[in-house]
């Protein structure tokens, strides 16, 4: 759901997604009693893939409390995607403040929903790691694990029931990760309006069982035949801080040249964006 006007994505369900325009393979359907919550998921899915994509998005995070304006931190965001096949690649950069430009995080997934790439970051790369999924995702309430969104491929899907958000009907559907995912979470909730394949809201629920975060899709945009996530809002349970995802420009089902995803064209970027 965290893909903006592209993928993944959630959220993006959220990072949907953060957004819509980035890229995910498809997964087949399943046999069994969770057919009906993969036929869902699959919708979400199918809707979101496309060829490549270029999102511009501000990413405003607001501390809370009496000194919330002093607190407001704001981030222009770069989210370029391209896919081959089953194969993508999605890379997140900043345009602006000055002090963080050029900072990056490239995602990779070659199709098997276990994503590697790096973090760039004061003019040094970093190998994404299992604990690195964990950080911020650039100093928001969102993490890095959230904005890859791989809790769509969780083995475990199970109808939940309906619920109307923002005067939509919503399938809900819980999802649980396998033994070897690579999360924090035990499951996380999502609310998705069928008729136009898109995740409304989602919930994230820790290892422990208790509530970490709603993400919110507060508008939605068609694109042609697309129904995209425009403006997503997070917000951290008791917490008084609150992260806002706008997405401002997006292009979708584009053939974006292979070496913007490379370090050297990252490093670039960093001297002075583009």
């Amino acid at each position: 759901m965290i893909r903006l006007f592209i993928r993944a994505g959630s959220i993006p369900a959220f990072v949907a997604a953060f957004l819509a325009a980035i890229s995910i393979p498809a997964t087949p359907q399943t046999k069994g009693p969770v057919l009906a919550a993969d036929q869902v998921i699959n919708k979400v899915i199918d809707a979101r893939t496309t060829s490549g994509s270029r999102v511009h998005a501000r990413l405003m995070r607001t501390s809370g409390g009496p000194d919330a304006a002093k607190g407001k931190d704001t981030r222009q965001l770069l989210i370029k995607t391209t896919r081959d096949g089953e194969k993508t690649k999605t890379l997140y950069q900043i345009l602006w403040p000055a002090e963080y430009l050029g900072d990056s995080i490239l995602i990779e997934d070659s199709g098997d929903h276990h994503p590697k790439g790096f973090l760039y970051q004061k003019k040094v790369a970093t190998p994404l790691t299992s604990q690195m999924l964990e950080a911020p995702f650039f100093g928001s309430d969102l993490l890095i694990e959230d904005v890859i969104e791989d809790f769509w491929y969780w083995p475990s899907r199970r109808l939940a029931g309906e619920e109307v958000v923002d005067k939509r009907q919503c399938i809900i559907i819980e999802l649980r990760p396998g033994p070897d995912s690579a999360t924090q979470y035990s499951m996380v909730k999502v609310w998705v309006a069928p008729e136009i394949s898109l995740p409304l809201k989602v919930q994230f629920f820790a290892r422990d069982g208790k509530l970490v975060k709603t993400v919110t899709t507060d508008r939605v945009v068609k694109e042609g035949k697309v129904w995209l996530a425009a403006t997503m809002k997070i917000q951290p349970a008791g917490s008084k801080s609150q992260t806002v995802l706008e997405g401002t420009k997006s292009e979708r089902d584009l053939q974006l040249p292979s070496g913007d995803f490379t370090l050297d064209a990252i490093k670039d970027f960093a001297k002075g964006g583009r």
